[in-house]
């Protein structure tokens, strides 16, 4: 943490007195909030819709947007502008106690109750007039600092700025932006990147000067209205049947921005829509029920299931894109119509069963359990990934920096016979999230950690009694029991095979299987999916105390180690613990004998064949041989033209040990040409460990002779590090220089050649290129990228 800005927040905070304030209200008449949509727009007035909103997206949210928003300040809509900012932070890795909740659109819908909630206006709250919208604007003021004070003209900045996603934050408000600029006449906005260009600062200075004023939104058209009614039709039936199913979709799509596929031209971006609950039925406007976790008690008679739209900006890191069309309506009534199961009773939604699908769900069959999730199986992955328990070291150093995913075939008969037993479960698999405060999560995590091991046993026990004709060795585990990807209505699924890749302190998945042989695979099946599912996405709680965030991370140590249990299944024995040994060289002998179950490997083995001693290497041949067709290839390098650029890239496979820990984490890079369009792809450092088992020790574990990179084709993550600039003419010569680094100096002076570094006069040309590329690339999918991460180096 910076000292002086450690000192300069003490300060601000111990010289915070009214006579700011005073001054202001005298001045400009007393603060409160004001009515800024207007039915027109008063002649010569700048229209936020066409003009200030691209500005905003294109320069600001890249760094305002989502829970880890500068000072809360949510520029995605203008509805969180007006809203303001806050010194309170979202992610907070310290607090005793749960944090009151601060959601855009569900826990406040008006100004006046996000004053109440303690956040501060960034736009004039006085009298409406030229002066005071400038001098009593917290967002005028930091542009004009900027204006004032642009970034010095040097390649690295000084220590005068802070970097990273946990950098100090000092949040300043109207009435102590006096001290803050002159204590920081160099933190204009935007921070630590270049200035506007004029015009741009122009507009947005223009427009605030004139009172940020805005229209209202235009209203859909009747063709969403239609599909709206129709999907809403088909949410809110009203036997009890009907609701449970409907209720488990919904604690599925709680994220996701849901589009209407047959409503979305191609290669434009959709219109996206929210599904929440609400307490009041179709065709009435909807009321949201805001609670802290999707399967709370709503504390109504009847929940409704409502689209609303999205309106804020799509960004990458929390966009979870998933599309309603005739084939998923058809695909939801053979799951959850045609199948005849009865509900006797609505699960209430006390901690106990709410939190746990396999009570509140029991009723469902479990192979339309499974069958609707695997269906976007890359959607419930991404969840994980891009949900609000994936940001930090400590949050995502449970994985590896890559690996691979793959599932169990919904279709094996072991299957259905496990759904019928999936009950012994229930207690077993209790989770975290059904607690609320966690003041003792060490102690949580001796009490978890046997029923882990219970729920193992129980698994193990289960399959030698029904797997096994007989209790003597033979029986075999064969590569049928992996998903191929086959569906109804869909022969060859792209979400069969996945890819994770951890940036440090974030992640990313991709369809496909890409990068060098991965260290470690999961093989997923349904209860384990369902687990980290309501682990990780539905029963986290980013405003929750310490105790439920670090417990969350320690349980999913034994998620993540079964999902690689399930994938040494398919190896000889003896390669079995030889793995384990490798994958958890530095760990205490008990977690070897913990994962590894003799008793097991008597009854069941392996019938995949090998003819080599390099079992692994094998295994992953064989899986992508029977996957075929689902496996996505788009990312690879070989789908780059022309020949010499792929044969160029091709030779970063070379590039490892030890100077890999020069690039940063992920590094997206612009080869230009001559005559043609550029190409983009992506550098990701993979930095090998001994083992993932310790939160606070990652560099003790680390394994620097095994570290490598992985290229992908396109723009991949969501948080660069680093953007680089190569002509193709140079291609070659940029290479070497990555391969032959092997000092800080030698990266310095490689981006002093290649690096778009964020200092660099055209950064913001190079900015608007990527996000250019993303969204001609892939509209659906394109989000703005956040820059918090960028390096300074």
């Amino acid at each position: 943490m910076n000292k002086r800005a450690v000192l300069i927040s003490l300060l601000l905070i111990s010289v915070m007195v009214p006579s700011c304030a005073v001054v202001f209200d005298k001045l400009y008449g007393e603060s409160k909030p004001r009515e800024r949509v207007v039915a027109n727009l008063p002649e010569n007035h700048i229209d936020y819709w066409q003009d200030v909103k691209p500005v905003l997206e294109q320069r600001c949210v890249v760094c305002h947007s989502c829970y880890d928003a500068a000072c809360q300040l949510k520029m995605t809509a203008i509805e969180g502008i007006e809203r303001g900012a806050t010194k309170a932070q979202v992610y907070d890795a310290t607090r005793i106690t749960h944090a009151p909740l601060t959601r855009l659109f569900e826990d406040g819908i008006s100004t006046a109750q996000w004053r109440e909630k303690g956040f501060f206006p960034v736009l004039n709250e006085h009298d409406q007039n030229r002066t005071a919208n400038e001098q009593a604007s917290l967002m005028y003021q930091v542009l004009a600092l900027k204006e004032k004070h642009p970034l010095p003209q040097t390649e690295i900045l000084s220590d005068d700025f802070t970097f990273g996603y946990e950098r100090e934050q000092i949040c300043p408000t109207p009435n102590e932006m006096e001290l803050y600029t002159k204590q920081n006449p160099l933190w204009g906005m935007p921070y630590a990147l270049p200035s506007l260009a004029s015009s741009e600062q122009a507009t947005l200075k223009t427009w605030l000067s004139q009172g940020a004023y805005y229209t209202a939104r235009e209203p859909l058209s009747q063709a969403y209205l239609t599909e709206i009614e129709k999907w809403e039709d088909f949410l809110n039936g009203p036997s009890r049947k009907k609701q449970l199913t409907n209720r488990y979709i919904y604690e599925h799509l709680f994220l996701a921005n849901i589009y209407f596929e047959e409503l979305t031209e191609k290669g434009q971006a959709p219109q996206f829509f929210k599904l929440i609950r609400s307490s009041t039925a179709p065709g009435t406007p909807p009321e949201q029920i805001a609670t802290r976790r999707p399967y709370d008690d709503p504390k109504v008679s009847r929940v409704y299931y409502r689209l609303v739209p999205m309106l804020e900006a799509v960004v990458s890191k929390s966009h979870l894109p998933y599309a309603l069309n005739a084939w998923r309506m058809n695909r939801w009534h053979e799951l959850f119509v045609a199948p005849k199961f009865e509900v006797n009773s609505m699960p209430h939604y006390s901690p106990e069963v709410a939190a746990n699908p396999f009570a509140s769900f029991h009723a469902i069959p479990m192979e339309s359990r499974y069958k609707f999730m695997l269906d976007e199986a890359h959607f419930i992955i991404d969840n994980f990934i891009k949900g609000p328990v994936c940001r930090g070291q400590v949050a995502v150093n449970v994985i590896r920096d890559h690996f691979w995913v793959f599932f169990v075939n919904p279709d094996l008969p072991i299957n259905y016979k496990l759904a019928k037993e999936i009950d012994i479960y229930a207690d077993a698999l209790e989770l975290p999230s059904a607690q609320d405060d966690i003041f003792m999560p060490l102690s949580n995590w001796v009490k978890y950690s046997k029923k882990a091991k219970k729920t193992s046993e129980l698994k193990n026990q289960f399959i030698i009694e029904n797997f096994v004709s007989e209790k003597e060795a033979g029986a075999k585990i064969d590569l049928d029991i992996i998903w191929s990807g086959q569906s109804e209505g869909r022969e060859h699924n792209q979400s069969a095979a996945l890819t994770v890749f951890r940036h440090y302190d974030n992640a990313s998945v991709y369809k496909g299987l890409f990068g060098d042989e991965p260290q470690t695979a999961w093989v997923i099946d349904y209860p384990l999916l369902e687990k980290i599912y309501y682990l990780l996405v539905a029963g986290y709680d980013v405003y929750g105390n310490v105790g439920h965030q670090l417990l969350s991370r320690l349980y999913m140590d034994f998620l993540r180690m079964d999902g690689e249990d399930m994938f040494l299944d398919f190896l000889p024995e003896n390669t079995r613990k030889e793995l384990l040994a490798q994958w958890y060289s530095d760990s205490d002998e008990k977690l070897i004998d913990y994962l590894y179950d003799p008793e097991f490997y008597k009854y069941v083995g392996t019938s995949v064949s090998y003819s080599t001693g390099k079992h692994q290497t094998q295994l992953y041949e064989k899986l992508k041989k029977h996957l075929g067709q689902s496996v996505n290839t788009s990312r690879s390098i070989t789908q780059i033209k022309p020949a010499n650029i792929q044969a160029a890239l091709s030779k970063l496979s070379q590039f490892k040990g030890e100077s890999v820990a020069l690039l940063s984490e992920l590094s997206l890079v612009e080869i230009t040409q001559s005559g043609g369009d550029s190409i983009y792809v992506s550098l990701l450092k993979n930095n090998a460990h001994k083992s993932i088992t310790s939160m606070f020790s990652e560099d003790a574990e680390l394994w620097p002779e095994k570290h490598n990179i992985s290229v992908l084709n396109g723009i991949g993550g969501s948080y660069p590090n680093t953007f680089m600039q190569v002509n193709a003419d140079n291609i070659d010569a940029w290479v070497k220089r990555l391969l032959t680094m092997k000092t800080e100096e030698d990266y310095a002076s490689m981006m002093s050649d290649y690096g778009i570094r964020r200092t660099h006069p055209k950064f913001w040309a190079f900015s608007d290129r990527i996000h250019a590329y993303i969204q001609t690339n892939n509209a659906i999918e394109a989000g703005f990228l956040d820059y918090n991460r960028l390096e300074n180096r």
